[in-house]
């Protein structure tokens, strides 16, 4: 769920035209990585609210979370490091999806006014894993997204247009004690 919202928010950026979900075909393949937003983490323990006083002065957000505060500050970060950028390209570089239309027609699951969702009756193949359908989600501002449920894992991608997708990835480097900086990026796949 987390990984959905977190999804979410980083997919205002992309907004895309049309109510009406792409019909994904053919194959897509592994263009490049972007840096999409950087921040800086630090969990800290409830009874150190000083610390989080501390933080808050220095432009951080905090949230309380079950026992601990959460807070975190963007930051101009231009830059993949060297070792995620390495990790990435060796899980993407090369990789293709391959999506093929199926003989049923697309069917309407959820029609709410600020989220609709279909069931895509399409074959998704990457390497030696291959689903039936995929689910496709439509923001009200526009925002189209995919769920592929691999049997491995489920993937989420950004559909910018029926050329250009985007999946991401989550990745952190410790920093300190109870610090990281997190990084989100995309891997952009297109025809």
């Amino acid at each position: 769920m987390k990984t959905l919202l977190i999804f979410a928010a980083l997919s205002l950026p992309f907004l895309s035209h049309g109510s009406e979900p792409y019909r994904l075909e053919g194959d897509f393949t592994y263009q490049n990585l972007e840096l999409l937003q950087t921040r800086d983490v630090e969990v800290v323990p409830q009874q150190q609210i000083e610390r989080v006083e501390e933080l808050r002065q220095d432009k951080y957000t905090c949230e309380r979370a079950m026992n601990f505060y959460r807070c975190v500050k963007f930051i101009k970060n231009d830059q993949i490091p060297d070792r995620m950028k390495s990790s990435l390209l060796r899980q993407w570089n090369g990789v293709k999806l391959r999506f093929t239309r199926g003989p049923g027609n697309v069917i309407l699951t959820n029609d709410a006014p600020s989220l609709t969702e279909w069931d895509i009756p399409d074959t998704v193949r990457k390497g030696s894993q291959q689903v039936p359908k995929y689910h496709y989600y439509l923001l009200k501002d526009e925002i189209h997204k995919i769920k592929v449920p691999f049997q491995n894992e489920e993937e989420w991608f950004l559909v910018r247009d029926e050329r250009n997708i985007s999946g991401f990835a989550l990745t952190a480097t410790e920093t300190g004690k109870f610090r990281f900086r997190e990084f989100v990026i995309l891997i952009n796949l297109a025809k």
